[in-house]
This record gives structure tokens, sequence and C-alpha cells, in this order.
């Protein structure tokens, strides 16, 4: 089963000031459920009344959001694809295409080379960010 990607989604950047009182009151109530997602599944619920089961991990991104702009953080909400071109592995990494490339060649990021394009998983990148010391460094 496949799912179209809309490539019309972009990022949008969220200020805390727009919602620092709703946040507050947001962040208190998670420290309150120990910043665990209330038993059953965790719902959004709109002014309506209507609602919607969210899973374990969106509670979480909502939690983290929250804390960030509690402490007067921006949050930016940007999309990325799961496999990532070398053109587009500097938008994502703080490193230089020469840099991504050479670490790419020299074995250190993994990547796949289905036609003359590498494309490297997000999930590869990620991993490989965590674990060393190579200056890559997630925005």
């Amino acid at each position: 089963m496949s799912t179209a990607v809309r490539d019309d989604i972009g990022s949008h950047t969220y200020l805390p000031s727009d919602v620092r009182t709703d946040v507050m009151d947001f962040i208190a109530h998670l420290r309150e459920l120990g910043y665990e997602a209330p038993s059953g599944r965790a719902r959004l619920l709109d002014a309506d009344g209507n609602s919607v089961e969210i899973p374990d991990s969106m509670f979480a991104v909502l939690a983290q959001v929250a804390e960030a702009m509690k402490a007067g953080l921006a949050v930016t909400v940007a999309p990325h694809h799961l496999a990532l071109s070398t053109r587009r592995l500097p938008t994502f990494c703080e490193s230089s295409r020469t840099t991504l490339v050479r670490l790419l060649e020299s074995g250190v990021i993994p990547f796949d080379k289905p036609s003359r394009h590498r494309k490297v998983r997000l999930v590869d990148l990620l991993d490989t960010a965590n674990a060393s010391a190579e200056g890559l460094t997630r925005r």
C-alpha cells in the first residue's frame, strides 16, 4: 500500500508568543500526566467537540514542541522525504555538499544508488549523526 506524498506541504515556524499561555497550560497538564500519554489513546479535541486519537509518538512530538515553546523558543515544522538526494542533504545538515559526498564515498554514511544519483535514507543519516562526531548536526 503506497501513500501519495504531497509536495505542497511546506515548513512553518511557530513563535512562542503566539501561544505562550496555552502552552504553559498544556505543559502543566503534561507534567500532571508524568509526560506519559494517558491510559488508552491520547486524543486531539477541537472547539466543536470532535476528537481523533493520536499515536503515542505524536503525543511525544506535541510534548516536545510545547516544552520548547514554553522555554521561549520558536518551533519549525518541516517535512522531509525519507530518502534524500545529495542535493537535499546540505539543507538537512549543517555541512557542505562536498563534505557530505566525501562521507558517503568513504562509507561513513550509507547510501543507495538506484540510478545515477545517490540516495540517503533519512534514518541512516540520523543514526550516523547520532553515532559520529563528524560534525553532522540536525537542523
